[in-house]
């Protein structure tokens, strides 16, 4: 599924700094349930409804098989609607949404393949489904994108996530490249048409790789992105608000079934 953002910003205004939210109108969720997790779904379909055309219906349809492993981050307002939201399958027994995605038309390749070549771990590599971040004026949705992009960094950190993989939209691709949040494309995949974009790539990152990266080259964009210096209009939880609620899955080892409360980190990456 491709991810979808707002379109990057004119050169002149290309970075995400500077912008401030008024105080408290904002809050980042992570794990919702019930209204939260209902407003970040609809953002998802409305964002995905305005850019590609497609339905709530067919957006649940294509991620139902992934349901049971999908959690969502979210930045939700004062009246409760999401403004961003990020839609995050855990690995399971089951493929991922990128699995699937990686496997059909138009990349048909083998997921554990492609896996062996980026030289990740699976069973701590999170698939980032969607983002949806929806249009606002005054580049309001600029800030929304880096502060779902703080969100994202604290869940990996806290959830002990090594990687992450997505099929991402070649503007989104580059917004994210201009703040240092570089994904590198799956080796043997390129960039095609797919489900209403013109131009998306399978990518991956490994979460310690990039934060080091962003840190040494994109320092601006690494205070505000991934130290979250600068987002003091939004409501960041502390630590334990980004960690997953306990469940139950299966373990990707065999039938046994695991709780996926996640691990504290131990330093293994950090901001």
């Amino acid at each position: 599924m491709a991810v979808a953002t707002p379109p990057p910003a004119p050169a002149a205004d290309r970075s995400w700094f500077g912008r401030r939210a008024e105080a408290g109108d904002l809050r980042l969720v992570f794990d919702p349930v019930d209204a939260d997790r209902e407003a970040a779904a609809r953002c998802e379909s409305d964002v995905f409804g305005e850019r590609y055309g497609e339905s709530r219906q067919l957006l649940d349809a294509f991620f139902a098989p992934h349901e049971a492993a999908t959690t969502w981050l979210a930045l939700v307002d004062a009246g409760g609607t999401a403004v961003a939201s990020a839609r995050l399958v855990l690995p399971s027994a089951d493929p991922l949404n990128f699995d699937v995605c990686l496997s059909g038309a138009p990349w048909g390749m083998d997921p554990a393949t492609a896996f062996a070549a980026c030289g990740i771990d699976r069973g701590t590599t999170w698939d980032v489904a969607s983002i949806s971040v929806r249009r606002r004026s005054r580049g309001s949705g600029a800030l929304w994108t880096a502060a779902l992009c703080h969100g994202l960094f604290r869940v990996a950190r806290e959830n002990d996530v090594s990687a992450t993989v997505a099929v991402l939209n070649e503007p989104a691709r580059d917004l994210l490249d201009a703040s240092g949040i570089v994904y590198a494309t799956v080796p043997g995949a390129s960039t095609r048409p797919f489900l209403g974009s013109p131009a998306s790539t399978p990518v991956y990152a490994e979460m310690a790789a990039l934060v080091s990266n962003q840190r040494r080259h994109f320092p601006e964009a690494h205070r505000l992105i991934t130290l979250g210096s600068g987002l003091e209009g939004i409501q960041v939880p502390p630590a334990e608000g980004f960690r997953l609620r306990p469940r139950t899955s299966i373990d990707l080892r065999g039938s046994s079934s695991v709780s996926l409360r996640p691990r504290s980190l131990s330093g293994s990456w950090a901001g």
